[in-house]
């Protein structure tokens, strides 16, 4: 459970009780959880989708999927966006 514990701490903004996860290994060893992780944000934005389909049009929908996907992991997705943007498209010598 630590690995779980640690994935969440990881992946999402969920806060966790006590100081599950934050030991030297337990990131290394929470990767197996990492799909599970990703499976509870995806059933999240899913199951919110689901809820306000029938009251909302579909470009307000996908806009408020992709906010609820971006607060739950705490934009490390964009982070890495945007990382990789800057890397490929620095004027920068690469060192």
């Amino acid at each position: 459970m630590k690995g779980l514990f640690a994935a969440l701490r990881f992946l999402t903004i969920t806060p966790v009780p006590g100081r599950y996860g934050t030991e030297e290994n337990a990131l290394a060893g929470s990767v197996v959880w990492f799909p599970v992780v990703g499976l509870l944000i995806g059933g999240l934005a899913a199951g919110s989708l689901y809820l306000l389909t029938p009251f909302l049009p579909p470009l307000l929908l996908a806009v408020i999927t992709v906010l609820l996907l971006l607060v739950a992991s705490g934009g490390l997705h964009m982070d890495g966006v945007a990382d990789c943007a800057d890397g490929f498209f620095s004027s920068r010598p690469r060192a």
